[in-house]
């Protein structure tokens, strides 16, 4: 998954991204990292090496560092820089040696603006829900679930073919009558919130939320893709889940095509039968964003992102 982390530094900002893994029968040694970099004044840094240093750390932010590598990567056109961690040069640990299943773990970022090794700011966060995939490796016997499942703070509604991964959705609506995607109040951004695909609404909120977060185009960060990102659920009461986000095109349309309407311990409301956001922004038309119409048919286009549609939040596993 990803972590959810915007810091602010005295040169420039970033925003740190981990994508999911591909759950195949065997479980790579590397994890994918995007980090959205822009300079003091907010504005994106393109084309540019970047060097970065990765640390592990155990326990803590302060923890033990258990892994370490570096890499020099060039952003791209919308000031994402990206690169897989396990594959950078090391300083002599083994990312496959790693154990996951001893405690939590931190992911600390150090980076060097002119592509060298002179590292002078740093962001440390906690990874969540990355260690687990990767420590299946390692545990025998797995839980699986099914479509429809109450399982993991919701309801079940897409598994890969090992079944102990997938997605799911919340239990309710995350707004009453309808929300914006973007009211653009002061015309419309461009987010670059352009992704689709399993697990790739997840990237899709993270961007949208740093690029629209005090942005004039929002008010009081009354939008579709916040909604799910300030949600926090329970299953009891030792046991929360904040990670939700929107969903993408693709996975909103999974999320129709499983036809939910109850889970195994009937604390699900079933969709409506109108419009749901996702978040996969139009790549033509930066004014619109994708949306499937859960009456008729399941049917998806483009709509104008002042229009107000409905939200129902989703996690991955």
């Amino acid at each position: 998954m990803y972590i959810n982390t915007k810091v602010q530094f005295l040169l420039f900002s970033i925003l740190i991204f981990l994508m999911p893994l591909q759950h195949d029968a065997q479980v790579p040694e590397k994890v994918s990292y995007q980090m959205l970099i822009r300079d003091s004044g907010n504005e994106i840094v393109s084309g540019q090496a970047i060097g970065v240093k990765v640390c592990l750390l155990q326990g803590s932010s302060s923890g033990t560092a258990v892994y370490e590598e570096t890499h020099v990567q060039t952003t791209n056109a919308s000031g994402l820089l990206s690169l897989e961690i396990g594959t950078g040069t090391s300083s002599g640990s083994s990312f496959s040696s790693i154990d996951w299943s001893s405690g939590t773990y931190y992911i600390e970022t150090q980076v060097d603006l002119s592509g060298g090794t002179t590292y002078s700011i740093s962001a440390t966060s906690q990874l969540l829900s990355v260690p687990y995939a990767l420590h299946a490796k390692t545990v025998e016997n797995l839980n699986t679930y099914q479509i429809g499942d109450a399982a993991l703070g919701g309801t079940v509604f897409w598994v890969d073919e090992t079944e102990q991964h997938g997605l799911v959705c919340a239990n309710t609506d995350q707004d009453n009558d309808g929300i914006q995607w973007d009211d653009g109040t002061d015309g419309y951004t461009s987010t670059f919130a352009m992704g689709d695909g399993v697990y790739a609404g997840k990237m899709n909120t993270q961007i949208i939320v740093a690029v629209l977060t005090g942005s004039a185009n929002v008010n009081n960060n009354s939008y579709a893709a916040h909604l799910c990102h300030q949600l926090n659920t329970a299953t009891d009461i030792d046991d929360g889940y904040g990670d939700w986000y929107l969903p993408s095109l693709y996975e909103l349309t999974l999320l129709y095509n499983a036809h939910l309407t109850t889970n195994s311990s009937d604390s699900f409301t079933p969709l409506e039968q109108k419009v749901y956001w996702s978040s996969t922004e139009n790549p033509d038309n930066k004014a619109q964003a994708a949306r499937v119409h859960f009456l008729g048919g399941g049917i998806s286009f483009t709509a104008s992102k002042s229009n107000s549609y409905k939200v129902r939040a989703i996690r991955a596993f």
